[in-house]
């Protein structure tokens, strides 16, 4: 059988043979993925998408273990931990769910990365470095291009695969919906697509100094967009950002808080242009030439104006992991131009090497950008209140605050009231303060209330938010409607599908929908009166849909309960949908 494949598909036995870990991790990530879609494991679904997400995850690792091994000596301790260890940990590593020591999702960037790093570790001098900085220029212009080759192939084969489903259909009556939909496109997505395109990654060794002297049509072409395109609207952007910064000199007023984004992006696509116009063939060109000149000059100015929007920021309300993110930037992009501008540190593989490291700093350890952000918060928050004066001195009760004070303590307890994870810190620092809470049962009102902080106030819109959750171990009947139907995950102003139902929220509740056969609204005051409290006591919503009843097991639900002046209002439902019929879509 071996040397049949051999003998007819001589590309798939090579790419099995050189990538068999990682076809094999993509394969079982692929077959549980499709499995779980199809609601073959609903106990226990999160860890199981966390296993296919460790999978995924590991299969990158072990593409990258073999370009390592490619490059450098396949023995030793190094390559052993490189090729097999950092796959074991990313599938072990990502079931971790507290952000306490790691934020286990950043592995995703950080395979992807490493991949692109993993064959050219070697540091090099002179000559030697030049031609590894080509190398790794060749080598990733090519993955590049054929993943998206790979994909533009994929977008072909499922419409050729809704074009079959929709003939059998139409023209013989057969329904191969579930078929086509759940089990071939899935498996063709995620498994033979990647297969397909580690199939055109070549090795290293098979560089030639021609790639870059004499590129083919797809790198002229490539190249042509970095000199006519994105070069002219990196210099234009640049004398921009260099004209407010003297708008802010002589008006002497503080950058917005937009510029940091606006000057991350600007230099994120001017490294990725530099990138592109890396081969030799392109220097010799007006636009490069200048470009290539002055572009690390030119992102001092914005980079300066950058950090002094982030700390301005940071002063006034604040870590939180976007700002974390903004730091992680601002240190890339700072030490990025430093070592271009030193020449001697010049080196493009430190375009992702820098990023990649960004990314680890700020993923591994209690500093990480999820658990950082928290307790400093939790700080803020615990200060605000210490500075604040008790109306009753001698009984305590709410507090007396001052402007300031009452807006660093709104901005950190809004902060920390968001997840359930800020929601430990919250409860520590307040309970330092004699003030007690229900995790499972609280809502920002009672708790601003209690601290003298008016909820209504309209510099604080998500004061009256409320958030209540089911408690654990409770018990549903199905028997009534035994199609599981699958999980719901309904947020504001986003648009969701369960059961070939549509769903979206609306004022007093959320909307649900099918093609062709209209629309529902299935109001939520109802279900609310039937709640204890602000605690879900009966957390089944049932309702009734183009001839199936329906019943959604609320598990959680974030609103803003109805008021004179607004409709009740959902941020997020959280869920599970039962039917008392299979779904069909006609």
């Amino acid at each position: 059988m071996h040397q049949w494949i051999k003998d007819f598909a001589p590309d798939v036995a090579a790419t099995a043979q050189r990538f068999a870990l990682a076809i094999a991790l993509s394969l079982a990530s692929t077959l549980l993925a499709i499995a779980l879609t199809n609601s073959l494991f609903i106990e226990l679904a999160d860890v199981w998408f966390r296993l296919v997400a460790g999978l995924s995850i590991a299969a990158v690792f072990a593409v990258a273990g073999v370009l390592y091994g490619e490059s450098h000596a396949k023995s030793g301790l190094t390559y052993w931990l490189v090729a097999y260890g950092l796959p074991a940990l990313a599938i072990g590593l990502i079931q971790v769910e507290s952000f306490a020591l790691i934020v286990a999702p950043m592995l995703a960037p950080i395979s992807l990365l490493w991949l692109s790093l993993s064959p050219f570790t070697k540091v090099g001098q002179g000559e030697q470095r030049e031609e590894i900085q080509n190398r790794f220029w060749w080598m990733n212009h090519r993955a590049i291009i054929t993943a998206i080759v790979a994909g533009f192939g994929f977008v072909l084969i499922a419409l050729g695969f809704v074009a079959t489903e929709r003939a059998m259909s139409v023209l013989f009556g057969i329904r191969a919906s579930s078929l086509f939909y759940e089990y071939l496109l899935p498996f063709t997505g995620m498994f033979l697509t990647p297969v397909y395109w580690l199939s055109t990654i070549p090795r290293v060794s098979e560089y030639s100094e021609k790639e870059i002297s004499e590129p083919d049509f797809l790198s002229r072409a490539i190249g042509f967009l970095g000199q006519f395109v994105l070069t002219p609207f990196l210099l234009i952007y640049a004398l921009i950002l260099l004209a407010y910064a003297l708008q802010i000199l002589i008006s002497r007023a503080l950058p917005e808080g937009m510029l940091s984004w606006m000057v991350l992006g600007f230099t994120i696509i001017g490294a990725a242009n530099w990138l592109v116009l890396h081969p030799k063939f392109m220097h010799k060109r007006p636009l490069v030439k200048y470009f290539r000149r002055f572009w690390f000059w030119l992102t001092l100015v914005p980079i300066a104006l950058y950090w002094l929007a982030v700390f301005v920021r940071i002063d006034a309300y604040g870590l939180t992991p976007d700002r974390i993110g903004l730091i992680a930037g601002g240190l890339w992009a700072t030490t990025l131009s430093l070592a271009f501008l030193s020449k001697k540190f010049a080196d493009i593989r430190l375009i992702p090497g820098l990023a990649l490291a960004m990314f680890l700093i700020w993923s591994v350890g209690p500093w990480n950008l999820v658990n950082l952000p928290q307790i400093h918060q939790a700080m803020r928050l615990d200060t605000a209140i210490y500075n604040a004066t008790p109306a009753t001195q001698t009984t305590g009760g709410p507090y007396e605050w001052t402007d300031e004070t009452a807006a660093i303590a709104r901005g950190a307890f809004q902060f920390l009231f968001s997840s359930a994870g800020d929601r430990e810190k919250l409860a520590q620092v307040l309970s330092r303060h004699g003030i007690t809470l229900d995790l499972d049962n609280m809502n920002s009102f009672s708790v601003l209330q209690e601290l003298g902080l008016d909820p209504s106030d309209s510099q604080n819109p998500a004061a009256a938010l409320l958030d209540m959750r089911t408690p654990n171990g409770y018990i549903f009947d199905a028997s009534r409607t035994p199609f599981v139907l699958g999980p719901l995950s309904l947020r504001a102003n986003y648009a969701v599908s369960v059961g070939l139902l549509d769903f979206k929220t609306e004022p007093n509740g959320f909307k649900v929908s099918k093609p062709g056969q209209g629309e529902k609204l299935v109001q939520l005051q109802t279900w609310l009166d039937r709640q204890s409290g602000d605690r879900i006591s009966q957390p089944v919503l049932e309702f009734e849909f183009a001839g199936t009843n329906y019943r959604l097991v609320i598990s959680s639900i974030r609103l803003f309960p109805e008021t004179s002046q607004a409709p009740l209002q959902v941020q997020h439902i959280s869920g599970v949908l039962y039917g008392d019929q299979r779904p069909t879509e006609e």
